[in-house]
């Protein structure tokens, strides 16, 4: 009979502090939570000045070419 495994919740506000390390003290993590990334207010923030900066130069540069 195979041995279960017991799955430990991921809480949601874990730090640095609260996950799994190695004997070596680096932090071990699945192939899952490596690969998850943070959308915080800075990335949200890039996002929507990036977006503004792309229309508007398109903007320009459509009234500079196309305009009569």
């Amino acid at each position: 009979m195979p041995a279960q495994q017991t799955v430990k919740p991921i809480p949601s506000n874990a730090g640095p502090n609260d996950m799994d390390k190695d004997k070596s003290g680096r932090i071990v993590e699945t192939a899952l939570e490596a690969r998850q990334g943070e959308l915080g207010p800075s990335v949200l923030m890039l996002l929507g000045v990036s977006m503004g900066l792309a229309i508007l130069i398109m903007a320009v540069t459509g009234m500079m070419f196309f305009s009569a």
